[in-house]
């Protein structure tokens, strides 16, 4: 037979263990391959599955299905192997060739293009197919092999993104196992698997042995992977890779720490990318420190203004950064219907910053990113009632900070004023923040509408309310100056208060008289919606009649037109 053959020789090739090989596993006679298996050295069997990967020996014809045959036909018979009782031989075999599979992957994959790469994907399908037979040693070495690989060029193979979770899942799982003579540093190492039937419990004289669980591997490993340094264009691969893995709880703070700290080393392009896993990892916990990261970090490369456009560069990355930070506040939002504990613990991380104050604890990005939430139905009002009262009782405490002198040097100036959070808002709606300029649009409306019951019950003083009225109505004129897509929104939301004689209509109805007389021509369009409501001028007293048509009159008596109607 084939297998007699190559027994008989006593330095038999690769080439002529190869073709025995191809024989037996065209005859499907998988048994006798296992048994071949068993009668060569373990390098030997090392160095064909290197031979039969290599690019150049590589054929792709069935039944590999772009894997080469020789290490399919062997795969299939070290798990004939295990199947037949032979446990601790056939895994060995199987963590001799998934060992040289994996080594081939760290060292080949980066150098393949994306067509070639394809094989790659296939093999690490056929790994995933016999992981679960792998013993304990198997699942260590090729664990560890790819965090040296990970510590060697900051990056692991994209093509086992897919398996290196489920691998390391395994790791965890595996009980006591003993390590004989090295490390785990990023090498392989020996172990005494007590699952393996044959495996021996004895190590030897002068070996040095350590005992381990599994779940201690994986802290080991994870711990590792947070120190080393990764490649800034394959950092979002790694936060993804992590945030796969199951973690314990004690391990989540240290994952979710380097993640952050990884964000100044990626490029802005990669920013949302990298914040979006951030926002998936955090359904393992930490999420009040990822929180505070993720917007400490926005702090540092936020430009408190906007840069003049004759720097043309510093206007340009501004630019870019309100792209970039739209789309980071669209990932936000819809990682918040996934897990509506995330946006309790925004605004619980906001409250806690901010215990009803400015204090410059909100910045302009955590003020959109409340606004974004605010879009959500289920937070609606909890988060409009927050900003309410932040940027009131931020405006009182400024105007009582300057009219106390002797307070002003123990006490830190507000680093964002309620006037430069709404005009961030504003200027960058037509560079991503668009989504959220609506629900500005609300909230200084809310803020006009309820200063005036604020004022009365002496919640705040007349002058706060007063300044609150006037950084809003301001916040609303540029809004409706700049962007077209609120201006229908703006004028039906001051005309409704003006016609239910609202507690304080006539605080809009002087902002429709600003709003006019800023450009009649932006009003002019939607000046139907003025004639609707003069059609209705009975239910309004008197003195409201008045003042709306002296706000109106620029509009009438350049249109003789909407004066007839």
């Amino acid at each position: 037979s084939g297998q007699s053959e190559v027994l008989s020789m006593s330095h038999p090739t690769n080439s002529q263990v190869a073709e025995q090989i191809a024989e037996l596993g065209e005859q499907k006679s998988f048994s006798e391959l296992g048994q071949l298996l068993l009668s060569i050295e373990e390098g030997l069997v090392y160095s064909l599955v290197e031979s039969d990967l290599d690019e150049e020996s590589f054929t792709g014809d069935t039944p590999g299905a772009g894997f080469s045959t020789a290490t399919v036909y062997m795969f299939k018979g070290a798990s004939s192997l295990i199947e037949s009782g032979h446990t601790a031989d056939g895994k060995k075999i199987l963590g001799t060739i998934a060992s040289a599979c994996i080594s081939q992957i760290c060292e080949e994959v980066p150098k393949e293009n994306k067509e070639s790469g394809k094989r790659w994907t296939t093999v690490c399908n056929h790994l995933l197919e016999v992981l679960p037979q792998f013993g304990a040693s198997t699942i260590i070495d090729i664990a560890f092999r790819i965090l040296a690989e990970l510590k060697t060029s900051g990056s692991t193979p994209s093509v086992l993104h897919g398996f290196l979770p489920i691998l390391l899942d395994a790791l965890g799982a595996i009980g006591t196992v003993e390590i004989v003579n090295g490390s785990t540093n990023g090498g392989s190492v020996g172990v005494h698997d007590s699952d393996d039937e044959d495996a021996s419990g004895e190590t030897g004289g002068g070996n040095t042995n350590i005992t381990r669980t599994g779940g201690e591997l994986l802290a080991y490993w994870v711990n590792s992977a947070c120190s080393y340094r990764w490649d800034p264009h394959a950092s979002v691969a790694v936060c993804a890779l992590l945030r796969e893995i199951s973690l314990a709880e004690n391990m989540v703070p240290r994952v979710g720490r380097r993640m952050l700290d990884q964000l100044k080393h990626v490029e802005l392009t990669e920013l949302p990318a990298m914040i979006y896993q951030l926002l998936l990892f955090v359904r393992y916990g930490a999420k009040r420190d990822v929180l505070s990261g993720i917007f400490s970090f926005f702090d540092s490369i936020e430009s408190p203004q906007a840069p003049a456009e004759t720097d043309v560069e510093a206007h340009k990355r501004w630019r870019e950064l309100g792209d970039i930070e739209g789309t980071i506040m669209l990932n936000f939002s819809y990682s918040v219907k996934q897990d509506f504990e995330l946006g309790e613990a925004l605004i619980a991380y906001v409250r806690e910053r901010t215990d009803g104050t400015c204090g410059g604890t909100v910045s302009t990005f955590s003020f959109a990113c409340l606004l974004a939430l605010a879009r959500i139905h289920r937070f609606e009002d909890d988060v409009t009632k927050l900003l309410r009262t932040t940027i009131m009782k931020g405006i009182h405490d400024s105007m009582s900070l300057e009219a106390t002198v002797w307070a002003q040097p123990y006490l830190p100036p507000p680093t964002h004023s309620a006037q430069q959070l709404l005009s961030a808002v504003v200027s960058r709606a037509a560079y991503g923040w668009d989504q959220v300029t609506q629900t500005l649009v609300q909230l200084s409306l809310n803020i006009i509408d309820s200063s005036v019951g604020l004022q009365r019950r002496n919640v705040f003083s007349a002058g706060a309310c007063a300044e609150a009225r006037r950084i809003c109505a301001n916040a609303l004129r540029s809004a409706f100056s700049a962007h077209e897509f609120v201006r229908a929104e703006v004028l039906e939301q001051i005309l409704n208060r003006v016609m239910f004689l609202a507690e304080g209509h006539t605080h809009f109805i002087e902002l429709l008289r600003d709003l006019v007389a800023d450009d009649p021509d932006l009003v002019r369009p939607y000046a139907s919606k003025l004639v609707d409501m003069f059609d209705s001028i009975s239910a309004l007293t008197p003195t409201s009649v008045e003042q709306l048509l002296r706000a109106a009159a620029p509009l009438f008596l350049e249109d003789a037109s909407l004066r007839a109607s």
